[in-house]
């Protein structure tokens, strides 16, 4: 029986060094894919290091002050040139009608906007124009829309000006018409 025993024990020992082996095959070739995806990864994380860097270097700082009192927005995006302007009003037009789909307020002030509607609105601009990727923190995009939102506020201000000024106007001339019109009256009654 011992020797039955012995037989079994040394099957089964024999079978566990096989299957030893086939793991350590399978370790083997793992290790072998680990390895090669690590030297890939170091590689892609090296190269989107790189595209950051370059993307720093390429960005243009916002200039201290406001637009139109301290600089020209055209300018400062490097579109002053004539053959540009093109560019600078498509990009005008463009964030306009953002404005409008987002629904934003001309009564809000820009600072106060909903940020979700104001994210859209430049991710939507950048993709349309590559060109105002280059902005940090999109900047030139944030100017275009305070822009349209004071000019917003300030038409309707003019516009309501102009009502109350005509309406005024329409009373006064009222009033002159009904003096004018008992003035006559008692002319006549005389």
């Amino acid at each position: 029986m011992g020797a039955v025993c012995r037989g079994k024990n040394a099957t089964a020992a024999q079978a566990l060094e096989a299957a030893n082996e086939s793991l350590q095959q399978q370790l083997e070739q793992l290790q072998g894919k680990y390895s090669h995806l690590e030297i890939k990864y170091h590689k892609l994380k090296a190269a989107r290091n790189k595209l950051k860097r370059d993307a720093k270097a390429n960005t243009i700082s916002k200039t201290k002050g406001e637009h139109r009192r301290d600089f020209n927005l055209h300018q400062e995006m490097g579109l002053g040139d004539p053959g540009r302007k093109g560019l600078y009003l498509s990009i005008l037009l463009t964030v306009r009608h953002l404005v409008d789909q987002a629904g934003l307020d001309p009564k809000i002030w820009f600072r106060h906007q909903d940020p979700i509607k104001m994210a859209q609105i430049y991710a939507v601009a950048r993709n349309k124009f590559p060109l105002l990727k280059q902005f940090q923190g999109d900047w030139a995009t944030a100017e275009i829309v305070k822009q349209v939102l004071r000019n917003r506020r300030h038409c309707k201000l003019r516009n309501y000006m102009v009502v109350y000024e005509n309406e005024a106007a329409d009373d006064a001339m009222d009033d002159e018409d009904s003096d004018s019109s008992s003035s006559s009256e008692s002319e006549k009654g005389e």
